[in-house]
C-alpha cells in the first residue's frame, strides 16, 4: 500500500508537536484483526516500524541531525545496514559520518498482537509469547553494533499493544510490567566501556491505532514524551563526541 510520506509530516511542520505525527503514523497503517493470519500481522509490524522511523528521522532532522536516515521526505536509507562486530545489522533510524562511523542508531520493535493459540483456546489476550525472542533480537543488535562502534549512541523503542498492560494470567505482573523488569538491566549504557548489549537510551511504549505513551525502561509509572527520548539521545551524542557536536537541549550543532 502506498503512502504519501510528505503528507504525513504536514501537521508536524505546522504545530511543532512531536506526539502528533507519531499518532498519525499509527493511524496510517491499517491494523489487522487479532485473528488474521500471521503473515498479515508480521507485515503490519514491519510497515509500522518503517512509518515510525520516518517520523523519528523527521524530528531528528528538525533537531539538527544532518543526513539522518531514512530521509524524512523520500524514505531512502530505510533499514540502513551496518557491518557490526558479529555480522551486519539493519538499523531503523541512523546517523553516520565517514570520520566517526555510526554516530547514532535507533531500533524499533514491538508486539502488537496477542498469542493466537491462547486467544483461540480460551479467549485470553496474552502478549508475552514472543517476548524472549524479541529481547534476544534487541540485545544482539546492540552487541554487534557496539562491538564495531563502541562510541555509538543506541536508542531502543519497544512498543506493545495497549492491552499488554493488563494481560496478567493470574495475580502476577502484566506482560508490559514484566518487560520493564526484563529490559532494565540493559538500559542506560554510560560509556564505551560499559556492556555492549546495553542501550544508551531505552523506552517502552503502549499504543493502539490512534495513540501511544512512552516511559523509560524500568519506570512504567512515569510517562515521557518522544521529544524527551530524542533529546536524551542527542545529549548523549554530544557528550560522547564533544569534539564534534554540541546540544543545547533543542538543537544539535557541529562544533
Amino acid at each position: 500500500m502506498a503512502h504519501d510520506f510528505e503528507e504525513l509530516f504536514v501537521e508536524a511542520d505546522s504545530c511543532g508537536s512531536i506526539p502528533l505525527p507519531l499518532r498519525r503514523a499509527l493511524a496510517a497503517v491499517p491494523r489487522p484483526l487479532d485473528a488474521a493470519v500471521q503473515g498479515e500481522k508480521t507485515a503490519y509490524g514491519t510497515h509500522l516500524a518503517k512509518q515510525m522511523a520516518m517520523v523519528l528521522s523527521g524530528e531528528l532532522t528538525s533537531m539538527g541531525v544532518p543526513d539522518c536516515r531514512p530521509n524524512p521526505t523520500s524514505g531512502s536509507g530505510a533499514e540502513r545496514s551496518f557491518a557490526g562486530g558479529i555480522g551486519s545489522k539493519q538499523v531503523d533510524v541512523s546517523y553516520a559520518t565517514e570520520e566517526i562511523g555510526l554516530v547514532m542508531g535507533i531500533s524499533i520493535k514491538g508486539i502488537y498482537f496477542p498469542d493466537a493459540t491462547r486467544l483461540k483456546k480460551d479467549g485470553h489476550t496474552y502478549f508475552a509469547k514472543n517476548l524472549v525472542n524479541r529481547k534476544g533480537d534487541m540485545l544482539a543488535e546492540a552487541t554487534t553494533l557496539h562491538k564495531r562502534f563502541p562510541y555509538a549512541v543506541l536508542g531502543g523503542l519497544f512498543f506493545f499493544d495497549r492491552r499488554a498492560a493488563s494481560d496478567n494470567r493470574s495475580a502476577k505482573r502484566s506482560t508490559y510490567d514484566r518487560c520493564h523488569r526484563a529490559f532494565k538491566p540493559f538500559a542506560n549504557r554510560l560509556s564505551h566501556a560499559d556492556a555492549d548489549e546495553k542501550y544508551e537510551c531505552f523506552a517502552l511504549g503502549l499504543c493502539d491505532a490512534t495513540s501511544y505513551e512512552l516511559s523509560w525502561v524500568g519506570d512504567p509509572t512515569k510517562s515521557i514524551t518522544l521529544n524527551q527520548f530524542l533529546a536524551t539521545i542527542l545529549q548523549r551524542v554530544a557528550e560522547v563526541n564533544s569534539d564534534h557536536f554540541d546540544f543545547d537541549g533543542t538543537k544539535l550543532t557541529l562544533v
